[in-house]
């Protein structure tokens, strides 16, 4: 009996054991910081970013509307269109200059700026982190290094870092998180770090600044100041920095090397930023007679000489407006480094030579994973991904290589023009590539061969193009034009070659005088530089006016033999691209 009574206690004993572990598990998955109540705010603030999202780019539409076509902004065209995506969409206004609406069953206001805050219920802002100074935490160990953490919860505590760093505080070796959306309220911001435009060259951000997904809106610069950006100079010695997960929302105009998150980058990440910030850099040649100065970018202006940058899973939003110099959705000028899946969804129409949706001019590294959405449209050295690529300077050769990029917004400029790259210099490479919008060449006076490509205008010798296509009309006034390549060019000891590509767009030249040089895959082959050519295909009386002069092993086929071609790295899609093969990468 006793031995049961112990029995009989023991069990008790572990049923109430069980019963509070149960309690205890409970309350960490359901409590205030449970996985659950974690689980369930990040699923509702990814709902509210993707609403914010969607208002932000019907608000760019209606702007790049009115820069095309001259007209006044409208509300009722932009309360027309998220009605369309939400028919329970709300609004009332104008109250100080500002519209209050309700889309998707979530409240935001839209400012005189046509900034889009989020203001309903739980708003992180609304917390009591209300201090003036940021607020340290305990250190953390990552890979060994030991980091002191900052937090900044509201625009003062923002402001406290930038002029922390403006007195030369910068920052190694300390993370920096941003716990709420802030609102800069369009007041005149000042950059953080000044870059070498100013004789305290060595005041620059080297940490790591995460932004947690939140977003900083309200930002305003006008001036014509170099470096004019969120950040003006981040720069790594050792350590990489790491600027992530943040969105930038607001208006900056600059003299050179303006950008919507970074002005100035050297040994830099960017991850996971979106721009939705209208840049403008208002440079003029008669102020710095030197091509590489000015740049302007949605996420970066321009990267340093010597020192890798990377920016990866970016996108820019923003309207990019400058009168000289490289200019592109994602960065300007970029020197060494690797831009991989990063994207453009705004249009790009400036006076200038180097333009791109993703880079204007880059001298050395990789693009990988890219895509542009919208028109792109300059003077020359005009790419839907890249304007002008690669360098050659005192036996020193710097190379391109693009891959898995795709473009279907229309190009359009004098000469140089592609729906890739307008021109990559030799040595450069273009890998599973395809381009989908329209191509234009306007050059009328001769000076240069049009060099117009589906997918690039000019390349350089020794250099590569494999698996590329090309479904947009090409359309140019002078010879050197095709489906795949305008010109390739080089010296007789230099190969390059082209391998599995086809073109179906039509080719149109328009110059009676000039109509040679005119192909379905490439219209001019200098010097004849082509070493292989292999299983080139185009559409059967695709050239639909001038002459294919060097037709040279290029095979025409009819629609039905390209809709069933059977290469590496393509695949037929039903629904997509007409029934015509796309690349692998393109359906995954």
């Amino acid at each position: 009996m006793k031995n049961k009574g112990i029995t009989l206690i023991a069990l008790v004993i572990t049923i109430i054991v069980l019963l509070v572990l149960v309690a205890v598990s409970v309350a960490t998955l359901t409590g205030e910081n449970g996985i659950i109540t974690k689980a369930q705010l990040a699923k509702e603030k990814t709902k509210i970013e993707n609403a914010k999202e969607e208002i932000q780019l019907v608000i760019s539409e209606e702007v790049t509307r009115v820069a095309i076509t001259n007209d006044k902004f409208s509300y009722e065209n932009l309360w027309a269109n998220l009605t369309k995506k939400d028919p329970n969409f709300k609004w009332e206004g104008p109250e100080d200059n500002c519209y209050h609406i309700t889309y998707k069953e979530y409240e935001f206001l839209v400012d005189a700026n046509k900034n889009v805050t989020y203001i309903g219920e739980g708003k992180e802002e609304n917390n009591t982190h209300t201090g003036n100074q940021i607020e340290e935490l305990e250190d953390t160990v990552i890979d060994g290094i030991t980091y002191r953490r900052y937090e900044i919860w509201n625009k003062a505590q923002l402001e406290n870092f930038r002029d922390r760093v403006n007195n030369g505080e910068k920052f190694e070796n300390c993370i920096i998180e941003q716990k709420a959306d802030i609102n800069l309220n369009n007041e005149d911001w000042e950059p953080i770090g000044y870059g070498t435009a100013n004789e305290d060259f060595n005041k620059y951000f080297a940490g790591i600044y995460d932004g947690e997904n939140h977003t900083i809106s309200g930002i305003y610069i006008n001036n014509n100041k170099m470096y004019q950006a969120l950040f003006g100079d981040v720069w790594g010695s050792s350590e990489k920095v790491i600027i992530e997960n943040l969105t930038i929302e607001g208006n900056i105009t600059g003299g050179h090397i303006v950008a919507g998150l970074v002005g100035r980058a050297g040994n830099v990440q960017i991850i996971n930023c979106k721009n939705k910030v209208n840049v403008t850099s208002t440079l003029s040649e008669d102020v710095y007679n030197n091509e590489t100065v000015s740049s302007t970018g949605g996420i970066l202006g321009r990267s340093t000489m010597n020192r890798d940058v990377e920016i990866i899973n970016c996108e820019n939003y923003g309207i990019i407006k400058s009168t000289y110099g490289a200019i592109a959705g994602i960065v300007g000028f970029f020197q060494q480094g690797k831009i991989k899946e990063c994207k453009n969804y705004a249009e790009i129409e400036a006076d200038v030579y180097k333009i791109g949706g993703i880079v204007g001019f880059m001298v050395d590294g990789s693009i990988e994973r890219c895509y542009n959405t919208k028109m792109i449209k300059g003077v020359s050295y005009v790419g839907g991904i890249c304007g002008l690529g690669g360098y050659n300077a005192n036996g020193t050769l710097k190379k391109v290589s693009v891959k898995q990029c795709s473009n279907t917004g229309e190009i359009e400029a004098k000469c140089y023009v592609g729906g890739i790259a307008g021109w990559l210099r030799k040595s450069s490479s273009l890998e599973q590539c395809s381009n989908s919008g329209n191509i234009f060449s306007t050059d009328q006076d001769g000076e240069y061969w049009s060099c117009t490509g589906g997918i690039i205008g000019c390349f350089g010798g020794n250099s590569k193009i494999s698996y590329c296509y090309n479904v947009g009309n090409i359309k140019a006034n002078y010879r050197g034009m095709g489906g795949i390549a305008g010109d390739i060019n080089g010296h007789v000891d230099e190969v390059s070659y082209i391998k599995y590509c086809y073109n179906v767009g039509d080719i149109t030249n328009t110059n009676d005088d000039y109509p040679g040089r005119t192909g379905g895959i490439w219209g001019l082959l200098e010097q004849q530089v082509i070493d292989e050519i292999t299983n080139c295909w185009q559409l059967q009386n695709c050239v639909k006016q001038g002459v294919d002069t060097d037709q040279v092993k290029v095979e025409n086929k009819t629609e039905d033999e390209i809709k069933a071609l059977n290469w590496e790295n393509y695949i037929v899609v039903q629904g997509k691209n007409n029934g015509y093969p796309i690349l692998t990468w393109e359906s995954e």
